[in-house]
């Protein structure tokens, strides 16, 4: 009896593409050659292996042929459902005997080896490829495969725009959409707008194979003739792809200006320009004067830089009589958008003020110094109406200014002194149409005045005291008396000296041995002018305010308050000023009914108290009295750099004080007048400015403060002009000699601005002087 025996079969135990998971992903470059290999492992008989592209087999003849570029080439695969031939470069197939280990054949094992070549394109992007093992012993419906799927890099498709089409015309405003797109590429394409060659926007957004970067804006006229591209490309790109357009945007012009004179006398010709901004098509000019409609005015239109064009015209108004003001209207307009801008330009008739004239003095009329005189000037009419200015001697001068309908006033405040001595007053009227000012001048009398001072300033018994009286500045000199309670007494000394405007400073000295018993008497001393039959006196008591005022007032929030502060002097016409932390408070004479706080004479008047109205108030009472000049503080010395300018200041308090009270001198600077200017502030400080020192003018310069009361006071002030140190470098200094075991003595001089600073040294080696018991040094300032 025989026993048949069957053959072995055994399926295949794994399926693989060597070098890549199964559902991997190749990253491969079009074009580029590389190699799939699928090994199916330990079957009996080998397994067949089996390619497919997609769900697609994979068939390859096994005749070569030369010609691979086209699709009929004998290694190649065809797909009827694609109508696409892809490329197989080659197959190799083999088959590995896997002998068991006693040598029997029943337990011989095969592998199957199966490695094809690719040349992917973009159209293989995302296909995969499979390898599948085929053997008797698989069930079909369950196939052995391994899978992998490729990304293949190539480049974008050309981008295209959407949402304008060349030639197609948009108006400024409208929204504008444009949309870049581009299909293909891997990675997807990047796509960049661009403006007139500057990047505009780079965000952009992909859908599988797919880019698109949407640039949405407003248009405006810097759009029109615009050129608008995008850029495609990414890391295969060997140039950058684009799209261009050229946009077309009509705008009217935004605006229209009007440029000219403002302002023309009655008949003057007013030539007007009428200019639009920038519009697309150009704009049309139409002019219309005081509502009437100017005909043939030209205009000419050029191209803008900023796209579109300007248009501009040109006309000439004429200004008539029965006019205050012309009004002229440019429309810019624009018929193909029916829109139209408009400008308005008004042309002020100029008519001159009438001629000004004065109140508040007579011309003629003796004024006693130390007087408060209120002198007022008005003029009425004119178009602008009149600015009005007063000078003292061609010198301006503050004054306060009211309009009242078509009359201005401007009232000046004068507390007379010395310095009004023949000075001339002059208020001028003027305005655009007046070429020179209209003016009024009166003179001032020459007030005579004394002051009287006293050494020591403060009177005790049983000493000498010596009253001084000073008469202020006349021509011919006053001659001056002393007074005891009326009854005239013999001065020891009489003098005089030159004084301001031209005139003399008389002075006479009066000896007086004070007791107890002299309290409350009075000493005048009266001056006389023979030859203008005037005279003046003063006694030796100033304004004293009444001990009786209170220092400090409480009041009421939301009452009022009523401060007195009286004061009593020798004269009596006394002139108050009421300041708050510097400030002056307003005099009722010049209010105008709204303040809250003002003054009249000592007297201090709160309508209605606020919290804030809580500080200092302090109330100055003057006569004609006065104060001689003395210099507060001038100042520090001054160093600047040589060419530039210097300024030296120089403050001063008295009363009265003039803009010529304050003067400067140096005897050294023969071009004092030629490169100096005075400036004189209001504050009694006279600046002193040196144009383009040098180094000679290193020194000190004299301020001066005399208003012709009492002796002038100087103080000097050192300007350095600043240079490098200059080393003496004369014989006598370049060479010293002593005996050994003596002292030796070396000399370095130098000149420097500022004073140089100096060290020694041997043989390149500092010396520290003053320190090592050796070497001393001493340092001399010699001019």
């Amino acid at each position: 009896m025989k026993r048949g025996h069957g053959a072995i079969k055994a399926p295949p135990s794994s399926v693989e593409i060597l070098d890549h998971r199964h559902n991997s992903k190749i990253e491969i470059k079009e074009n580029q050659e590389f190699h799939l290999e699928c090994r199916v492992r330990n079957a009996k008989p080998a397994a067949k292996i089996i390619w497919y592209r997609g769900n697609v087999e994979i068939n390859i003849q096994l005749r070569k042929h030369n010609n691979l570029k086209k699709c009929v080439s004998i290694r190649k695969v065809y797909y009827p459902d694609y109508q696409k031939c892809f490329i197989v470069a080659s197959r190799e197939d083999q088959t590995i005997e896997i002998p068991g280990k006693t040598g029997d054949k029943r337990v011989t094992r095969y592998d199957t080896h199966s490695r094809i070549s690719l040349k992917p394109t973009a159209e293989d992007d995302f296909a995969s490829y499979t390898c599948e093992a085929r053997h008797e012993a698989l069930v079909s419906s369950i196939p052995m495969r391994a899978t992998v799927q490729l990304s293949v890099l190539y480049p974008p498709g050309l981008p295209y725009i959407e949402g304008y089409t060349e030639g197609e015309t948009i108006k400024r405003g409208q929204t504008v959409e444009l949309v870049c797109r581009s299909r293909g590429g891997n990675p997807p394409a990047q796509l960049i707008w661009y403006k007139n060659g500057e990047q505009i926007r780079m965000a952009y957004r992909t859908a599988g194979r797919v880019s698109e970067n949407v640039y949405t804006f407003t248009a405006d006229a810097s759009d029109n003739k615009a050129r608008y591209k995008c850029e495609a490309s990414n890391i295969m790109s060997k140039n950058v792809l684009k799209a261009e357009l050229d946009m077309t945007v009509l705008f009217a012009p935004a605006h229209v200006s009007i440029s000219g004179p403002t302002e023309a006398r009655v008949g003057d010709p007013v030539p007007l320009t009428c200019s639009t901004a920038n519009s697309n098509p150009p704009a049309e000019i139409r002019w219309m004067i005081e509502g009437r409609p100017v005909q043939n005015a030209t205009s000419r239109t050029v191209v803008s830089p900023e796209g579109g064009w300007i248009t501009s015209s040109n006309i000439t108004a004429v200004v008539k009589t029965d006019k205050r003001s012309v009004v002229v209207i440019c429309h810019g307009v624009n018929a193909q958008l029916t829109e139209n801008v408009v400008s308005t330009h008004t042309i002020n008739v100029l008519y001159p003020p009438s001629q000004p004239f004065i109140q508040g003095y007579e011309e003629g009329l003796h004024i006693t110094a130390g007087t408060v005189k209120k002198i007022s000037c008005s003029s009425a009419g004119g178009n602008p109406l009149a600015t009005l200015t007063w000078y003292k001697n061609d010198k301006k001068i503050h004054s306060t200014t009211k309009t009242n309908n078509d009359i201005v006033s401007a009232e000046i405040t004068i507390l007379t002194n010395v310095t009004d001595n023949e000075a001339q007053y002059r208020c001028e009227a003027a305005n655009s149409a007046t070429e020179i000012p209209m003016f009024k001048t009166i003179t001032m009398n020459p007030p005579e005045t004394v002051r009287i001072r006293q050494e020591p300033a403060e009177l005790k018994p049983n000493e000498e005291a010596t009253l001084i009286c000073d008469s202020s500045s006349s021509n011919p000199p006053a001659t001056l008396t002393w007074w005891r309670e009326g009854i005239p007494v013999q001065g020891y000394q009489n003098y005089s000296k030159q004084g301001l405007h031209g005139g003399t400073v008389s002075t006479i000295e009066l000896k007086v041995n004070v007791s107890e018993e002299m309290n409350g008497i009075q000493y005048a001393c009266q001056a006389q002018n023979e030859a203008l039959q005037r005279s003046a006196h003063d006694s030796i008591n100033k304004p004293v305010f009444d001990k009786s005022n209170e220092e400090f007032v409480t009041g009421i929030e939301n009452e009022p308050l009523i401060i007195t502060l009286k004061a009593d002097g020798n004269p009596e016409s006394l002139a108050y000023t009421w300041t708050r932390d510097g400030l002056p408070i307003t005099q009722s004479s010049s209010a105008n009914g709204a303040e809250r706080i003002v003054s009249d004479g000592p007297v201090l008047n709160i309508t209605r108290l606020t919290r804030h109205d809580a500080g200092a108030y302090n109330c100055e009472a003057l006569n004609s009295q006065g104060n001689p000049a003395s210099i507060l503080q001038t100042s520090e010395t001054v160093i600047v750099n040589p060419k530039e300018d210097a300024t030296l200041s120089c403050s001063a308090d008295g009363n009265p004080m003039a803009d010529d009270t304050i003067t400067w001198k140096r005897d050294d600077f023969p071009d004092f007048d030629a490169r100096t200017s005075i400036m004189y502030d209001k504050n009694g400080t006279s600046h002193l400015r040196i144009t383009q020192v040098t180094r000679e003018d290193l020194g000190m310069f004299q301020c001066i403060a005399n208003n012709g009361i009492g002796n002038a006071t100087t103080k000097n002030v050192m300007l350095i002009v600043k240079h490098k140190p200059e080393i003496d470098a004369g014989p006598t200094l370049l060479k010293f000699a002593s005996d050994a075991g003596d002292t030796g003595k070396l000399i370095c001089r130098s000149q420097a601005s500022p004073l140089a600073r100096f060290t020694w040294s041997r043989n390149g080696s500092p010396i520290s002087a003053n320190t090592s018991g050796k070497y001393y040094s001493a340092y001399h300032q010699v001019s």
